[in-house]
């Protein structure tokens, strides 16, 4: 079953300063994200020209498990990178690919969006169907939500404290 996301998000803060959490700490988004108990530079990966980092490794505790990312194309001047998962994804995934771009409304306003896709394997399909509308929505806009508040805040939102 092939699942897509796609949300934004207006952030009372400079393309800029989204642009270095999202992009530049690209290994660090368990600083921001609920969903993560800890993530770290991945090695061995792919380098990419411009990118920051190879990659990353993304711990949780949950369901899930935990997760090792690689950047599919990185473009610093459009403020825009894709990754993709690599190696053994979660036991519900096949493939699953995420994209983000920010772009400046103005000086102290961006907007930061990012299109994902998922490929979930048939048997975890059939045990999400009737949640499917609820996961894509929930973690989407979560995970924009966490990213808005962190950059204007700099620190964790109320949802990553819990």
């Amino acid at each position: 079953m092939k699942m897509q996301v796609k949300e934004q998000i207006t952030i009372n803060a400079s393309a800029e300063k989204v642009w270095q959490i999202l992009a530049h700490e690209f290994d660090k988004v368990a600083e921001w994200s609920s969903g993560l108990t800890g993530s770290e530079a991945r090695t061995g990966a792919v380098e990419l020209e411009g990118a920051p980092v190879n990659g990353r490794v993304c711990y949780s505790d949950g369901f899930g498990g935990d997760v090792e990312e690689q950047f599919t194309y990185y473009d610093e001047a459009g403020m825009r990178f894709g990754y993709e998962g690599v190696g053994d994804l979660p036991w519900m995934f096949n493939q699953a690919e995420n994209n983000w771009h920010v772009r400046a409304v103005d000086t102290n306003r961006s907007i930061a969006e990012f299109h994902a896709y998922m490929d979930a394997k048939w048997y975890a399909a059939i045990l999400m169907i009737p949640f499917k509308p609820l996961i894509v929505q929930v973690w989407g806009k979560r995970t924009l939500e966490e990213l808005k508040y962190f950059a204007e805040n700099g620190k964790y939102s109320v949802t990553k404290d819990n």
